[in-house]
């Protein structure tokens, strides 16, 4: 499996730090990248407008992978699909080869991956997605319908070879395992048949050839593609492993060359003849080598080797692509592999290397993927906003602008601007280059204070810009040209309701101030910190900002701007944090969010508290004089205006905030606009950009700017202006009387009043290794919006439950509302601070989903419809990858004096290669590539919008693993898996109670579909999953259960006969055919997991005795947390505690882990009754700790720190070596994710003596990045020890923990403090001396006689005592 497609992440502490602070999923209400939704369906989102011409010229090249040669056929994958062309001419080297027009050989509707062909050359076997889980299928090499030949439902699987009669095909996949990212071998006949496990544990290639009668066979471990698994350089511990012998005696390869050169990232492996092994290499770029391999009693070794693609990697115009899909052509000793997406061959002509020939392939495939198409809305939604006085609506999706009516009206949309100021900075060719044929993305939007303007960030000129845009057609839009290095990448959005300026916080933490009339642009201040400005708000007047300022990771405090002469100063003094400011309509209020108190919450499963719940909102009073609003006002019983002393209660302060009209009758201030003039006609420094393809800027030459900051550009009437008493402002903050909670999205209405949303506490996903069962429900993710008054201090709920986000217009008078129903995304606009009406004028139940004003549901998908052209799409995101890639890695000196200069030519060379590119999947493939080229860990990009109709249908599963037997014409079940038997999604189906089925038992039939070889029971379970399906078993087991075995434990022999009798009578016997009705499973990985974790913990249990314990934590996320939590309590009381970190691809809980574990017994509580208890509890004995090549990120930082901290012994195998840290992901205009090392972790006994200005990659990265931890004791585990079901390195783990006990004497302690029990002793000698018969309870007796029947049973007994007197 690609080691990429592991996720390994240490996520970095600023995320996982909640900063006291609800997040919905989204900081302020114009962050682009929170906005955007991940569907469950890949549905896609609409563009009215769109430029004619596409980003690809017409090639006649395609972008080649997968090659495989046989004789003279080619074959390739490409479009996602498989093509074979005949090759001439190789011999011909003068003129060059020559290859027929390819023949398409299949119509996938998934991806095709990884071709191999067989040996005759007559079949073609691929791994293809073709119903949304990868699976095996094969072709015939002339062309015809695909068969599917596996039904795993795997996430994973990969082609490796045919067997040497082409009438096998061996594969590796993820199904049927007991881990997400675990992958073995398997075998399956192409005439059909369930497929068959090999037990070899982890393999990723595999090839077989018979020499001199022995079949032998070479295998690879971490070895697939050396280009993406890693990146360029990569040393780590899981650069890959080659294994060579018979099945039964596998060695491990020596992979030292003659000269001591170590290979590290090998990859492709397979045989080249009898003698050679051919595979590729990866220390820089990708290269394909040939080695002889010895074999002696000592080891096994290569003592030759040599390169085929050096030769290539002179020229220009592919020296930066690495060699990938290397396949070797046995028979006629050719090599194929390709670089930058074409094909290159090299054969072996008399023991001489031939240099390699680039293949002229002319393929004209139908490229339907760059067709461009119509998706749906509502699925790609980046941001909104309302207009200021609530007419329309601003709606980014997928890049592109729109403004709307609500609910009625035109959808209108907004071409890149075509009058462009002189830019302030230059713009790189390859940048420039793909802005002429990419498709503009537009990230974040807004309206101006006068309603008839907008302001979008655009990156059309290949760097992001600011334009101006009119909602009239006739008026053009402008492009600022303002300087990309000091606007940098904008992150937050937000104009003032009063003047032509906007706040803008970019990349760099910065706050800046930038006039969109004039393109003065200040910075008015500045963070350290990761999202260290955020929340920023305007004052009502526009003089003021306020916004959220990290003082550090954790700690924040309200800082207001005065935008009038750039002063900044701090409105609070916070206690654990401050955050979310929003301002009263009428001047008086500042209020925000406050982490200010305490209460903690007693932890149900641990000794421990924490703090669900940290926050409340206060406000801050602006003038001295306003008196505080929760000191109540003497008023007599019949003045019910207001129920506190709120300085709304006054006559006269209530007219703050109004204006007089002319005749002096107060009204609420309105803004009324004035036309604003334009001035831009005057040709100053703007130009036009003319009609043709080159979008060229044309400057007139004048530099100065020509707008005046006039007062024709405002307001007719002025707002009043806010008052703000600076002195002493920090003292005079109100907590108001609401329950400590989760809160977001403050926002300030008129009339003292104001909104949040309360959302409930924030918890981890319920632990689980596969699927996550969380229902909609357990969304912590939405809350429900409340309406506070100052006036009443009163608060009522307006929405309950299911809102995600809400905001205001300007004049605050409409909100909108972002809820999810069902998974969808719903906005929802209201009146503002009023609750939504819920019944219709009959007293009737409204219909929720009509779109109209009384539900205030806006019809997205209705009336917007993207038109997408991929092709500038990936342009444009090509373009993007760069920009974030110079812009966010961990450290400037990385960029500037390690990759920069070399990554510009780099980047040039694959844009040339975007042409080629066909389909998503090739795009993903190339993106990929490029990230590798950075160096160094945690670069990785996901897919997003798959480029096809999504066609997935769901796998069931049984909990079982199968065998077919001919003799009885079913399958025999070998193993059931238990897992969680109580637990309906994550208990084996067949080891539910009452299903009474056992191992050796035959399935014949599911819902009365006959079984066959060629129809495994996998293949009747698709779109099972969590459907009931009836069984037909034959019983051919003996039957014996827990209860026979039970009931033998106790000496209840007569009860147990009459049971067994009873169960004879009525139970299914040996031969009988019965139906059994059982509920599919949805995923079997938690139940295979919990066995495989059962098995190793009885397996340590009974080397030590049982004083050794067991845990495994499968990542360093709300699952590993709750597995260490789940065992850690009954497993630390062993004595000694393996703690199993294999498998562990990282996260960010380790410190937590570590808390524990460091910790040392001080004391011990000892009972009269009850178990001795160590102080602090559950203090840990000697440790030791498991590790290998899956081991990464968090988990290895945590391993590491484990030694350092001498808490015990690393076992295992060196870890995958990638300790940088990330800081979220960033969304790609198409729903990809990219994450990149926004943070080292410098180890602390590394940071001594680091001087900032030595060496950048010294002084920024750690001694595990790029090498891995090496265990005190290395232990792999080779594949014959995975076939005989060992595992060396959990042995290994129990020896030292045996060891550690003995030599720290810890075994004894708990058994020297126990007390013997003396009261308990003798009372145990008493009932021995006075019960002298064994246990003889009666479980059944009579019911006592009634008081009537006992004397009339003593009035007889006494007749008969009569009766019996003898007579004299």
């Amino acid at each position: 499996m690609l080691v990429t497609d592991l996720a390994f992440a240490r996520t970095s502490q600023t995320m996982h730090h909640n900063r006291h602070r609800a997040r919905s999923g989204r900081s302020t209400r114009s962050t682009t990248t929170n906005r955007a939704r991940t569907r469950t369906t890949v549905r896609s989102a609409a563009r009215a407008h769109y430029q004619d011409g596409d980003a690809h010229t017409a090639s006649q090249e395609g972008y080649y992978r997968f090659p495989v040669i046989r004789g003279n056929e080619l074959f390739f994958v490409c479009e996602d699909d498989v093509y074979a062309t005949t090759i001439s001419g190789l011999d011909k080297r003068e003129s060059g080869a020559e290859t027929t027009p390819p023949r398409r050989l299949t119509q996938a509707h998934g991806a095709v991956q990884r071709l191999v062909v067989s040996p005759d050359g007559s079949r073609v076997a691929f791994a293809c997605a073709e119903d949304g889980y990868t699976e095996i299928y094969v072709v015939d090499a002339r062309g015809g319908p695909m068969k599917q030949l596996t039904h795993m439902g795997a996430s994973y699987a990969r082609a490796c070879c045919f067997s040497e009669d082409g009438r096998r095909v061996y594969f590796t996949s993820s199904g049927a395992t007991a881990e997400p990212n675990g992958d073995e071998l398997w075998v399956v006949d192409c005439d059909g048949g369930a497929p068959m496990r090999m037990n070899l544990g982890p393999v990723h290639d595999f090839d077989v050839r018979n020499v001199n009668g022995k079949e032998l066979v070479v295998l690879g471990r971490n070895t697939e593609d050396t280009a993406t698994k890693h990146w360029d350089g990569y040393a780590g511990g899981a650069g890959g492993e080659i294994w060579y012998g018979t099945l039964d005696n596998l060695l491990r390869l020596d992979l030292r060359l003659p000269n001591e050169r170590l290979l590290r990232n090998v990859g492709n492996v397979s045989w080249f003849d009898d003698e050679h092994v051919a595979f590729t290499e990866a220390g820089g770029r990708s290269t394909a080598f040939k080695a002889k391999i010895d074999t002696n009693e000592f080891n096994t070794r290569i003592v030759d080797c040599q390169g085929f693609s050096d030769s290539t990697a002179d020229n220009e115009d592919i020296k930066y692509f690495p060699v990938r899909h290397l396949s070797i052509d046995v028979s006629r000793q050719r090599i194929v592999y390709t670089r930058g997406g074409d094909v290159f061959v090299a054969e072996v002509v008399g023991g001489e290397h031939k240099s390699p020939i680039r293949l002229p392939i002319e393929w004209r495939g139908p490229r339907t993927q760059l067709a461009k198409r119509f998706v749906h809305a509502d699925d790609w939604i980046e941001d909104w906003d309302l207009h200021p006085e609530g007419l329309t609506m601003m709606v980014l999706v997928r890049g592109q602008p729109f403004t709307m009516g609500i609910w009625d009206g035109p959808v209108l949309s907004y071409p890149p601007a075509t009058k462009l100021r002189s830019p302030q900075s230059s713009v790189i060719a390859p940048l420039a280059s793909l802005a002429q044929k990419s498709q503009a993305r537009v990230r974040h939007g807004a309206y101006l204070y006068d309603g008839e303007r907008l302001v979008f960030v655009s990156d059309a000129s290949g760097e992001e810009d600011i334009e101006v845009h009119w909602e009239e057609a006739e008026r053009p839009a402008k492009r600022l040209g303002l300087h990309h290095e000091l606007l940098g990448r904008v992150e937050r959005l937000i104009p003032s309701p009063e003047a032509p300026l906007v706040a803008i916080v970019n990349h760099r933490n910065s706050l800046l101030i930038v006039n969109v009339e004039t393109g003065e642009m200040r910075t008015a201040d500045t963070s350290s910190e990761v999202d260290g400005i955020d929340d920023l708000t305007w004052s009502p007047c526009g003089n003021w900002l306020a916004y959220t300022y990290y003082l550090n990771n954790e700690r924040s405090c309200i800082r207001i701007l005065d935008v009038r002469n750039g002063k900044v100063f701090d409105a609070t003094n916070p206690v654990l944090g401050d955050h979310s400011p929003a301002w009263d309509p009428d001047g008086k209020y500042l209020y925000f969010l406050g982490s200010r108190e305490l209460e903690p919450v007693y932890d149900a499963a641990t000794f421990g508290l924490n703090f669900p719940t940290v926050e409340r909102p206060h406000l801050i009073i602006l003038q001295k004089d306003l008196r505080n609003p929760l000191l109540k006002e003497l008023r007599p019983p019949y003045d019910t205006e207001s129920s506190s002393g709120s300085d709304y209660d006054s006559e006269t302060d209530s007219d703050v905030g109004r204006k007089m009209d002319k005749r002096g009758n107060g009204r609420d201030y309105m803004p009324r606009k004035k036309p604003v003039v334009d001035k831009d006609d005057d040709g100053s420094d703007w130009s036009t950009v003319d009609g043709d393809s080159d979008d060229q800027i044309l400057s007139s030459g004048d530099e100065d700017d020509d707008y005046e900051s006039d007062a024709s550009y405002y307001h007719e009437d002025a707002p009043p202006a806010i008052e703000i008493h600076i002195d002493g402002l920090t003292e005079r903050v109100v907590a108001l009387p609401m329950p400590i909670s989760r809160y977001d999205c403050l926002c300030g209405l008129e009339d003292g009043r104001f909104m949040v949303v309360e959302y409930p506490p924030s918890r981890g996903s319920p632990g689980s290794v596969g699927l996550d069962y969380s229902s909609d429900e357990d969304d912590d993710g939405l809350g429900s919006l409340i309406s506070y008054s100052i006036r009443d201090l009163r608060r009522s709920i307006l929405i309950h439950g299911g809102v995600s986000e809400v905001s205001l217009s300007m004049d605050r008078k409409c909100m909108v509302v972002e809820k999810e129903s069902d998974g969808f995304l719903e906005l929802r606009v209201y009146k503002a601070g009023v609750r939504p009406e819920e019944e219709g004028s009959d007293s009737e139940e409204l219909d929720q989903m009509r779109c109209d004003r009384r539900t205030g549901l806006v019809n997205l998908d209705g009336r917007i419809r993207v038109l997408v052209d991929p092709a500038r799409e990936w342009a444009q995101m090509l373009g993007e990858v760069y920009r974030r890639l110079r812009d966010d890695l961990w450290t400037e000196k990385i960029w500037n004096e390690t990759i920069g200069d070399d990554w510009e030519v780099m980047f040039e060379e694959y844009v040339k290669v975007l042409p080629k590119v066909s389909t998503r999947t090739e795009f993903g493939d190339l993106l990929r590539e490029i990230a590798a080229g950075v160096c160094y860990s945690h670069v990785a990009i996901t897919s997003g919008d798959p480029g096809r109709s999504h066609r997935r249908h769901s796998a069931g599963y049984l909990g079982a693993d199968f065998t077919w037997d001919g003799k009885v014409g079913g399958y025999r079940i070998l193993n059931i898996v238990k897992g969680d038997i109580w637990d309906d999604m994550r208990g084996g189906v067949l080891s539910k109670p009452g299903v009474n089925i056992h191992e050796g038992d035959i399935l014949l039939s599911i819902d009365r579909v006959p079984l066959t070889e060629d129809v495994p029971p996998a293949a009747l379970l698709i779109e099972k999953g969590g459907v009931e399906v009836l069984l037909t078993v034959k019983i051919d087991s003996d039957g014996k259960g827990g209860i026979d075995e039970a009931l033998d434990r106790l000496m209840l022999k007569k009860q147990k006969n009459k049971k067994k009798d009873k169960r004879d009578d009525n139970a299914p016997k040996k031969g009988d055919v019965i139906p059994v009705r059982v509920r599919a499973m949805h995923s079997e990985i938690d139940a295979r997991y919990r066995d495989m974790i059962q098995k190793r913990t009885e397996r340590v249990h009974s080397l030590s005795d049982g004083v050794v314990g067991y845990l495994h934590i499968p990542d360093m996320e709300s699952t590993g947390y709750s597995e260490f939590w789940r065992h850690y309590a009954s497993e630390v009381r062993k004595g000694s505690l393996i703690l199993d970190l294999r498998g562990n691809t990282g996260g960010h809980i380790s410190e937590l882990l570590l808390a524990k574990l460091s910790q040392r017994a001080l004391a011990w509580d000892i009972p009269r009754r009850g178990e001795v208890q160590v102080y602090p509890s559950n203090t840990p004995g000697p440790l030791v700790m498991l590790v290998d090549q899956r081991t990464g990120s968090d988990a290895e930082l945590m391993a590491e720190s484990f030694r350092k901290l001498g808490l015990g012994r690393v076992v295992g195998m060196r870890t995958w070596g990638g300790l940088l840290a990330i800081n979220g992901v960033a969304e790609l205009i198409d729903g990809s994710e990219l994450s990149l090392p926004s943070q080292n972790v410098l180890l602390v006994d590394e940071a001594k003596g680091v001087d900032a200005r030595s060496d950048a990659t010294q002084a920024y990265t750690n001694a595990v990045e790029n090498r891995g931890v090496i265990p005190d004791v290395t232990v792999d585990i080779s594949p014959a020890e995975y076939s005989r079901r060992e595992d060396p390195q959990l042995d290994t783990a129990v020896r030292e923990a045996l060891q550690l006990l003995k030599d720290t004497g810890a075994a004894g302690v708990a058994t020297y403090l126990r007390k013997i029990r003396e009261d308990e002793t003798t009372a145990a000698e008493l009932e021995r001396k006075l019960t002298r018969k064994p246990w003889s309870f009666s479980t059944w007796a009579p019911l006592p006689p009634t008081k009537e029947e006992e004397e009339k049973q003593l009035r007889a007994k006494r007749r008969a005592g009569r009766n019996n007197i003898p007579r004299p």
